[in-house]
């Protein structure tokens, strides 16, 4: 946990503090902790700082630590080693973190998840944009046999993720085609599947990027509505349990994958599904199908029915699927 991330878990209860407390406590000098405050204002954290040297952060949200998270999964019977978790205060990516570490550090149910990713990707390159400190960028690697079909699993963890946060209580949850997580039609979250392929398995990382935040951003893609957690639910989120929920029930569900393939999410897809038989526009933008959606395929690939009565099969992600008013 790094400095930064140390000081605001001390601040997180909304309390004031003496500045030569703190110091004493987090073992910094003056001149750290003034360094730490500077930092504060590139994340978008604003900390009262008043004339008799105490802070105070007014709004305060939780910070994500990895302590934390291994006791709520110890708590559910997840077993997943603490050191397999990585809490880090910034990286372009924890995708890319993931799948550039070292082999030997790559075990099935490694995670990263982190407070700021400047350089954070969704579907087709475009940038995720997130809110530091608030909202969750979280993923998690698990090794799989080369030999074993993988086709459909963006969809599972994309059901998986709306299946915890449904028992969070967020009514109204789907999954639009191939990984969005929509809420109202206005978008929650998204799921980005990396892989690297190795001699005899395959790294995969399934990256969850999940608005909690109620502020205003720009969004990856430009014409959807967001929406954020917080608005939802009209409370607090603690991270630090709905990351360990989500990190616990995809632990639970790659092991199901790798067993049994895509079969049993198939059979669920329409519980999730926000254009099941909708019409819908899809296509790359040179040669867009119109059609009313009638479910998908064993290998996740949605089928569209156009006007004349034939049925394409979309598999690539790099489509686009827009649903008709």
């Amino acid at each position: 946990m790094s400095r930064q991330q140390q000081l605001l878990r001390l601040l997180a209860d909304g309390g004031p503090h003496a500045e030569p407390e703190l110091c004493q406590v987090l073992g910094l000098s003056a001149g750290d902790l003034v360094d730490i405050l500077a930092e504060l204002p590139r994340f978008d954290l604003h900390i009262e700082r008043r004339v008799d040297a105490v802070l105070r952060w007014h709004n305060p949200t939780t910070v994500l630590h990895g302590d934390t998270i291994a006791q709520y999964l110890q708590a559910s019977g997840c077993e997943i080693n603490c050191r397999q978790i990585n809490v880090v205060t910034e990286v372009d990516s924890t995708n890319s973190f993931l799948l550039e570490s070292d082999r030997k550090f790559f075990v099935n149910g490694c995670v990263c998840t982190a407070e700021a990713q400047p350089r954070g990707r969704g579907r087709r390159g475009r940038p995720w944009v997130a809110v530091p400190y608030q909202d969750i960028m979280l993923s998690i690697g698990w090794r799989f046999d080369r030999s074993r079909p993988l086709s459909g699993l963006s969809l599972a963890v994309g059901m998986t993720v709306a299946d915890v946060l449904r028992r969070y209580g967020v009514e109204e949850l789907g999954v639009k085609w191939p990984n969005d997580l929509v809420w109202q039609q206005r978008k929650l979250g998204g799921i980005l599947i990396d892989s690297r392929a190795g001699q005899h398995d395959l790294r995969l990382v399934a990256g969850i990027g999940l608005n909690v935040a109620s502020e205003r951003r720009l969004s990856d893609t430009p014409s959807q509505a967001w929406v954020g957690l917080a608005e939802i639910l009209d409370n607090n989120v603690d991270r630090n349990r709905l990351v360990a929920d989500f990190i616990g029930t995809l632990h639970s569900m790659f092991i199901e994958f790798a067993r049994v393939g895509f079969g049993p999410w198939q059979r669920r897809w329409e519980d999730y599904c926000v254009a099941q038989g909708k019409t819908v526009c899809i296509g790359d933008g040179t040669s867009d199908i119109i059609g009313i959606v009638q479910g998908i395929d064993s290998e996740g690939a949605l089928l569209v029915c156009d006007a004349t009565g034939a049925t394409h099969r979309f598999l690539n992600a790099e489509v686009t699927l827009r649903l008709q008013s």
